[in-house]
């Protein structure tokens, strides 16, 4: 009834997704509620369609689960071949889905980020192992090599449908390396900018065999430096946020601790 009211009063359309039980069986429906005009002989009133969406939803979490069981896999697959940054894709993830939750994203776009930070490292299946794991200096073509995984990642991908821009984040990502996808003040898309701090900042509170991984402190300090558009700012200060107000300090505890050695 309050949703009738709120059509009357607005004469807008609403829809909801209401679940209920029927002979003991949960049942999801999709229902529309239609505002009509009044008419000669009759009042404004609300045209109601509601559609059993029970299997259409159950279908849907099923290819979700499928579609992350398969991602995890990938990943697992790259971070064998890359111990030097394994687990460092599911921060990337954990991290890029906070901000989305922070910044009040969609659903779908909130989940596009984090499957974008799962897969973005998938490219590096294609480069050599003694590449990865190589303890000098890489040469400027082995360099390029790692560096175009992410774009080797978003062609690899292309054919899969996602519901959200997880193709176009990871081609954005590749067309604007490093610190371009936060001070880009083109058209990139915000969820591409997500994982772009997200990443930078994994990246530099990780330790690495030559180096030990920064503080969170300073990781934002130095974030807060390359806020040159509305739409970075609003990214770097929501992880501000998460960490500070929304126990995320403790939650990414993890990312600054060096793995033992054998």
């Amino acid at each position: 009834l309050e949703t009738v009211r709120n059509v009357l009063h607005n004469d807008v359309r609403e829809r909801q997704t209401l679940n209920d039980e029927i002979d003991g069986e949960a049942r999801t429906f999709s229902s529309e509620f239609i505002p009509l005009a009044a008419t000669e002989t009759l009042p404004p009133r609300v045209l109601l369609v509601s559609e059993d969406v029970t299997f259409a939803v159950a279908e849907r979490a099923k290819r979700e689960r499928i579609m992350r069981q398969l991602v995890e896999t990938l990943v697992g697959v790259v971070d064998r071949r890359d111990p030097n940054s394994a687990d460092h894709s599911s921060w990337v993830a954990t991290v890029s889905r906070a901000i989305a939750d922070e910044t009040e994203l969609d659903t779908v776009l909130a989940e596009s980020v984090e499957i974008t930070g799962r897969v973005m490292n998938l490219g590096k299946i294609t480069v050599p192992q003694e590449v990865l794991t190589k303890t000098e200096a890489l040469t400027d073509d082995e360099f390029a090599l790692v560096r175009g995984a992410i774009g080797v990642s978003a062609e690899l991908l292309a054919g899969v449908e996602f519901d959200g821009p997880v193709v176009e984040t990871l081609r954005q990502l590749h067309q604007n390396p490093g610190d371009r996808a936060l001070t880009n003040k083109d058209s990139i898309l915000l969820t591409t900018r997500i994982v772009a701090v997200a990443n930078t900042f994994v990246a530099m509170t990780s330790p690495r065999s030559y180096r030990d991984g920064l503080s969170f402190n300073e990781a934002m300090d130095t974030l807060l430096t390359k806020m040159e558009t509305d739409d970075t700012r609003r990214v770097v200060m929501s992880l501000a946020n998460y960490l500070d107000n929304h126990n995320g300090r403790d939650r990414l505890e993890g990312i600054g601790k060096r793995p033992p050695t054998s």
